[in-house]
């Protein structure tokens, strides 16, 4: 394939990974998580897209990737946290009052997300 395409395709990721995380947030907001949740959660989707577009664009650095290095654990974490949350926190659809089909609700959106950290991977680890 083109790298030209491969960088389109990349670019429109995150597009898609945009509404993902805008969709997360405003449910984090719904269901009334608290903002010190919240906030750097919102803030690490955006810092996660920004790393989408600069592995898209190629943009190389070395300062890029010695600070992606310290932020990258951080951009993991939050939504791992926030999946735990999703589990525990809802009291009407959570992992105990709704079993296989958060499973895989959950599992599908890890899966729609991961290609995003995987590029906010490479841009910390090239």
């Amino acid at each position: 394939m083109k790298r030209w395409a491969v960088q389109l395709l990349w670019l429109l990721y995150s597009v898609i990974f945009v509404y993902l995380a805008v969709a997360a947030i405003r449910d984090d907001i719904r269901l009334a998580y608290p903002a010190y949740f919240t906030v750097p959660a919102a803030l690490s989707y955006a810092v996660a897209t920004c790393g989408i577009s600069v592995h898209a664009l190629r943009w190389p650095s070395g300062s890029l990737t010695l600070l992606w290095r310290r932020i990258f654990p951080i951009l993991i974490a939050l939504p791992l946290i926030g999946v735990v949350l999703d589990a525990i926190v809802p009291e009407d659809y959570n992992l105990r009052t709704h079993g296989l089909r958060w499973l895989l609700l959950t599992a599908l959106v890890l899966v729609l997300l991961a290609p995003g950290y995987y590029a906010n991977f490479r841009v910390a680890y090239r």
